[in-house]
């Protein structure tokens, strides 16, 4: 977790604990509820509709990038969602998106490498340079949301500033959960729809099921839960293709697993992954099978033999419902104009660091649906 500090802040909330984390922890869940996120479908829709849109205007053997459309849609609809009308401003959307990659790439780098740029280095001037302004950005962000008058519905930007913490720290815990739930969400909606692209069988199943469960209707509140076929999609992607292979707790504690003693202050790492595509409990655990997760299948199954979002209970990732929410309403948006296809001859590998992607572009090709 060292690693993260310089990109997070010592302040932010994942390396808070005890009580201090866990006040901020719960204020921050207030938000994160399916409840909270009801009107947010509207942002779901508009964004996934503008990339249908785009899509369609593209010759059918058109080769589109599809981690690129997937990177830039997550990151409008999390802005949006998250801090509010502040990055409707495309420029201002663009110029902190710039700054975000150059710390991002540098932050992954150093995770692979185990050690961050030394002080003094381009690398850290450039990634020292992109920190700063994106803080200067958040603090403007933080300054206007401060001075308009709040409702009743509460976004995360809102709960922050009420969180009862520095504006320092306001401005890391903001970032850090722009970094986690920008790249899981638009990795998972990647590889869903390379799945469902390498699985033209599964990808036709649930378009049969969006038409008849919502029939003409755009994803809401009171309807998402029929989408029960795409949510096994969804879990499905998430195992095959551990989306987050890792998580890491300290201990607070002194305790003891399996006769192994384990003193307070020890990192934990929990190895998600593993336990996702281990055949202990998934047969043919490199074959994607949405049907590992219906109802029947899930019965004598334990619970954290599927934990995608981590094993640590309260602290576990708290941004799920909202991928889940996002990823269903965006695919049922592209899926309903298009059939969506791979480029032949490529071969994806999966790179597993901070959030597991492709190791090249998957490209696609989409037909428009008759």
């Amino acid at each position: 977790m060292r690693l993260f500090r310089p990109l997070f802040g010592s302040s932010s909330i994942p390396f808070t604990n005890k009580a201090d984390g866990r006040t901020r922890r719960t204020k921050y869940d207030k938000v994160f509820t399916r409840s909270a996120f009801k009107n947010s479908y509207a942002i779901f829709h508009k964004v996934s509709a503008d990339l249908s849109t785009k899509w369609s205007t593209m010759p059918d053997e058109q080769h589109i990038p599809l981690t690129q459309h997937m990177l830039a849609l997550s990151f409008k609809i999390l802005m949006w969602t998250l801090v509010g009308d502040y990055f409707k401003d495309d420029k201002k959307l663009l110029e902190f998106r710039k700054n975000f990659d150059v710390c991002w790439s540098i932050t992954e780098e150093s995770l692979l490498a185990e050690s961050f740029p030394e002080e003094g280095s381009q690398q850290f001037k450039r990634f020292s340079q992109a920190k700063s302004a994106l803080h200067d950005t958040l603090k403007d962000v933080l300054q206007k949301q401060r001075s308009r008058p709040r409702g009743n519905d509460l976004m995360f930007v809102d709960m922050v500033t009420l969180a009862g913490i520095s504006e320092d720290t306001q401005v890391e815990d903001l970032l850090t959960f722009i970094v986690w739930g920008v790249h899981k969400t638009a990795f998972m909606l990647s590889w869903a729809l390379y799945f469902l692209a390498t699985h033209p069988d599964i990808q036709q199943k649930l378009v049969k099921e969006i038409s008849t469960a919502l029939g003409e209707s755009e994803v809401n509140e009171n309807n998402v839960d029929k989408l029960r076929y795409l949510r096994q999609v969804l879990d499905e992607t998430l195992r095959c293709s551990a989306l987050s292979p890792w998580s890491a707790r300290v201990q607070d504690f002194d305790t003891e697993l399996e006769g192994h003693k384990i003193p307070k202050n020890t990192p934990v790492i929990h190895a998600l992954g593993v336990v996702l595509q281990g055949d202990t409990w998934w047969a043919e655990p490199n074959k994607f099978d949405p049907d590992r997760f219906s109802s029947e299948n899930t019965k004598s199954r334990p619970l954290l033999a599927f934990s995608p979002f981590g094993f640590a209970g309260k602290r576990t990732c708290p941004g799920a419902q909202l991928a889940y929410l996002e990823a269903t309403s965006v695919l049922v948006t592209l899926l309903r104009q298009h059939k969506v296809k791979m480029v032949e001859g490529l071969v994806i590998n999966p790179v597993y660091g901070i959030v597991t992607h492709p190791g090249d572009e998957i490209w696609i090709t989409v037909e428009k649906r008759k």
